[in-house]
């Protein structure tokens, strides 16, 4: 059943936090849908950078992973993940939220930049 269109690749621009989480369930339902998910985790890994691009495969080569572990698909997705989205810090993120002054102009209505400082206070 190779008939399910591929994902596309990694973008390492912008926000990698929500191409990772894009790309990822991508391939998750790329490789069910194919029954890809029943091969190696050799082949499952190759089948991961091949999907995921240049950009993903020399961002792979520099990740600190053990060449043992290299070929394990669960230990690259987890770099991979842990690459993308980086532990924040909330003490900053919530001072850069408490300190938001409205501008001039702006009415209530127009809340875009207050939720996205929200949301990266990670509410829950």
């Amino acid at each position: 059943m190779d008939e399910a269109r591929k994902p596309s690749q990694l973008s390492l621009d912008g926000n990698i936090s929500a191409n990772w989480k894009k790309i990822k369930q991508s391939y998750q339902i790329y490789m069910k849908a194919t029954e890809k998910n029943l091969k190696s985790e050799e082949i499952k890994t190759n089948i991961f950078l091949s999907i995921a691009g240049e950009e993903a495969i020399e961002l792979f080569n520099t990740l600190d992973i053990k060449e043992e572990d290299r070929v394990k698909e669960t230990n690259v997705m987890e770099a991979f993940e842990a690459y993308c989205n980086p532990k924040k810090n909330i003490v900053y993120e919530r001072f850069k939220f408490y300190k938001r002054q409205q501008l001039d102009g702006l009415g209530f209505c127009k809340l875009s930049a207050l939720d996205s400082l929200w949301f990266k206070l990670d509410p829950g």
